[in-house]
């Protein structure tokens, strides 16, 4: 048996069919929207969670490099005081002529042009100083004055040149030798 249907009733069954359609395409569609919103939210979640850890490895990283260079520097500093002890020891141990020679040489490789050296000393220790450099033999005596100055302390030295003076004693070269290091030692901040 067949039912025929009114031009109305095929006209409501046709919109129906098309609103069920609609709402299947409308459903489809929200259903994907969903799910990208879960993909774009895990994305997202796991990009924050990235950049967060990221920034946490590098702050430990950071954190970590300023404890080795603070250790490094205290170790060092330590060195150099062993080493600074161990030298000036050495030193203390070398004849006065020695050392008066090595630093009357050194005086001369750096001033050539100079004549005649002079250098000022405690006046107690002007003729002692003469006499190592007689022993020393580090240049002719006819080369070398030896004054006496009050403002100098036991085993100062200053070279006197036209430019100026200059401390050539072996405490002073030792002084600006820590320094140095210490300069050399200090921490420079690099970025990573």
């Amino acid at each position: 048996m067949s039912t025929v249907l009114a031009p109305q009733e095929l006209a409501r069954l046709l919109d129906a069919g098309e609103t069920y359609r609609a709402s299947r395409r409308y459903m489809e569609q929200a259903q994907n929207d969903i799910h990208h919103a879960k993909l774009e939210a895990a994305q997202s979640g796991f990009k924050e969670g990235y950049e967060a850890g990221q920034a946490l490895m590098f702050a430990k990283i950071k954190e970590i490099e300023a404890e080795f260079r603070e250790k490094r520097a205290s170790v060092e500093a330590g060195l150099s005081d062993i080493v600074f002890s161990c030298i000036e020891k050495v030193l203390g141990e070398l004849p006065a002529g020695y050392k008066i020679g090595a630093q009357l040489r050194r005086a001369v490789a750096d001033h050539p042009s100079l004549a005649v050296i002079t250098i000022k000393v405690p006046h107690e220790q002007v003729a002692e100083i003469r006499n190592a450099a007689a022993r020393s033999g580090a240049l002719p005596l006819s080369s070398l004055q030896v004054e006496g100055d009050a403002l100098l302390k036991p085993g100062d030295m200053l070279l006197v040149t036209p430019q100026g003076r200059v401390h050539i004693g072996l405490e002073d070269q030792l002084d600006r030798l820590r320094r140095a290091m210490r300069r050399a030692e200090e921490p420079h901040h690099d970025d990573i």
